[in-house]
């Protein structure tokens, strides 16, 4: 288990959305899709608002990845 401890809600935001590309980037190279499940709410609304912006647009393959809201 890994702990991350960020300063602001920016910075988790921020290092969140990095390891959501990275782990999206491995496992749709391994199995071809990446299956998620993230929160709704407003806790990970930053979260949302940066893998919405042009730069994870262009580099996630949207298109193999499965989101379920929980």
């Amino acid at each position: 288990m890994e702990i991350l401890i960020a300063q602001d809600l920016e910075a988790i935001s921020t290092e969140a959305a990095r390891m959501f590309m990275n782990l999206s980037e491995k496992y749709i190279q391994a199995s071809g899709r990446f299956v998620v499940a993230l929160s709704g709410g407003t806790t990970p609304k930053r979260l949302y608002q940066i893998l919405a912006s042009v730069q994870y647009q262009k580099n996630i393959d949207w298109s193999n990845v499965h989101i379920f809201f929980c």
